[in-house]
């Protein structure tokens, strides 16, 4: 809908009083989103379709003078809605690329001038649950970064307030919110518990189920998966063979790429943990998911990565290996215990990763 008839059939509407209306399913959108979107562009309305991942475009604005962009219309139930955007970095593009995502009901729904992307638009109900669960999990991250409580507490707590706001609101979109958006980045076994609190969700879930059924199947306490990739020379690498290497106790089992910023953070440390434990029967062997040659090659020479690293130069969505260890995430770290064949842990941080080697290796 254009954004002048919309605005005539609003205006049209409140001066006759229609007596069907409802005042409280009207809502007004109003911010600068992040400061993404320049004066003078346009900005786009999207709400999820009922029953559906899908998205449709229900409105538009111009930014104005101040850099504000304003909509206002009605709704009869809160919907999961985004503002998109076709301007990146100043540059104007073919697609629409999500702003925000957010749940759209009757309000002033406020988007917050703030560098802090676990702010969301807010001042509604709905919204301001999801804002407290979002800060509540950065003050978890930030305790775990600061050694106060390790990560399986931090997940463990944000899946039980998780459940309690979902419990809380019963049939809203703030559940479908929560379980998609903050159960991703909880173990599987979590995310499956806040998916069962949705009553008949299987269908609209079916990609979290399959994703969190495909990483239990990798868990700890299953058996390493084998693989073989090729290396910088071009000879395939087996990780069997290095697992059942007499000389190694343990395999660390890595999964990276060149444009990870975590995973190129983390490299030194991750050469002084294998300088540390390599004389205690551990191996490292990597699985970069770069698609150059050149560009691995060149972030390997300058770390001078002295570990097995090996690349089909495919990314996580076609490379065999990282199927089999179901990567949806990198740095991805796997540690495989030679005597037994079994995973005896998985993380995606090298704080946990570095106590994981300790306690494995005792040194």
């Amino acid at each position: 809908m254009k954004r002048f008839a919309f605005l005539m059939t609003l205006a049209v509407a409140l001066i006759m009083g229609c007596s069907d209306n409802n005042p409280n399913s009207y809502y007004v959108i109003t911010g600068d989103y992040y400061g993404a979107l320049p004066k003078g562009e346009w900005a786009y309305l999207y709400v999820q379709k009922e029953g559906s991942r899908e998205f449709e475009q229900i409105d538009s604005t111009r930014v104005n003078k101040i850099g504000v962009a304003i909509f206002k219309g009605e709704i009869d139930t809160p919907r999961i809605a985004q503002i998109r955007s076709n301007i990146v970095n100043g540059k104007k593009m073919e697609q629409k690329f999500t702003v925000t995502t957010f749940i759209l009901e009757h309000g002033t729904i406020k988007s917050p001038r703030t560098d802090n992307t676990f702010d969301m638009p807010s001042n509604t109900p709905l919204n301001d649950a999801i804002n407290k669960l979002s800060n509540r999990f950065k003050e978890l991250a930030i305790q775990v970064e600061q050694n106060q409580i390790d990560y399986s507490t931090a997940t463990a707590t944000m899946c039980g307030e998780a459940a309690e706001i979902m419990e809380r609101y019963p049939g809203s979109p703030l559940q479908y919110y929560i379980a998609e958006r903050i159960g991703f980045h909880l173990e599987a076994p979590q995310q499956l518990e806040l998916i069962s609190l949705i009553p008949n969700s299987e269908e609209y879930f079916a990609e979290e189920l399959l994703r969190a059924k495909d990483i239990l199947r990798v868990a700890e306490g299953t058996d390493y998966i084998e693989i073989k990739v090729p290396n910088l020379d071009g000879d395939t690498i087996s990780l069997k063979s290095i697992v059942e290497n007499p000389n190694n106790r343990y395999v660390l089992l890595e999964f990276w790429a060149s444009g990870c910023h975590a995973c190129i953070e983390w490299l030194p440390q991750l050469k002084e943990l294998y300088q540390k434990y390599k004389s205690h029967g551990v191996e490292f062997y990597s699985v970069s998911l770069d698609t150059q040659k050149e560009i691995w090659q060149n972030t390997t020479q300058r770390f001078t990565i002295p570990w097995i690293n090996c690349s089909s130069l495919q990314s996580w969505d076609t490379s065999e290996a990282a199927k089999q260890y179901a990567i949806y995430a990198i740095p991805t770290y796997y540690l495989i215990d030679c005597t037994s064949g079994k995973i005896v842990a998985k993380h995606t941080n090298i704080k946990t990763l570095q106590e994981s080697l300790s306690k494995s290796a005792q040194i």
